[in-house]
């Protein structure tokens, strides 16, 4: 099952989710959250990066713990949205994670990896927002492992 690859997986994508928002929509109703009442034909996008590092959600948000992911009954079923969710999220996810296993399966097998010893990477990794997020001159030293 490689429950913890998963984790792994799911952990990088809350911390580090391949897109900054999901794709904007227009309301073809109003829509009331929490207190406030959202007019119909408003353009509306949701913020990824910030559910994905509200401590309302997660504990300890900015810290790297694929542990959480072990037991899914604590965390809330939209707090995790590197995808999207609903009826409108990407067909492309099962495909993404399969991929994501096999290939950080494989290179984890095969080699160590480091960072180069004056990577700008070195203590935080540096991204740039856009509606992407794109790591900043990332550069690994993979070795090969001898097995």
């Amino acid at each position: 099952e490689m429950k913890y690859i998963n984790a792994v997986i799911k952990e990088s994508l809350r911390i580090h989710p391949p897109a900054t928002k999901i794709i904007p929509r227009k309301l073809t109703k109003p829509m009331k959250i929490g207190p406030y009442l959202i007019p119909a034909n408003i353009i509306c996008t949701t913020n990824i990066w910030q559910i994905n590092h509200d401590p309302k959600y997660w504990e300890n948000p900015e810290q790297y713990n694929p542990e959480r992911f072990l037991n899914n009954e604590k965390i809330h079923p939209f707090s995790w949205i590197p995808f999207s969710t609903g009826v409108r999220n990407c067909i492309g996810q099962n495909f993404s994670l399969m991929e994501q296993r096999v290939i950080l399966s494989m290179l984890l097998l095969k080699y160590n990896w480091t960072l180069p010893k004056n990577s700008i990477n070195k203590n935080k990794l540096l991204l740039e927002p856009q509606n992407l997020l794109r790591p900043i001159d990332l550069k690994l030293v993979f070795t090969e492992r001898n097995t």
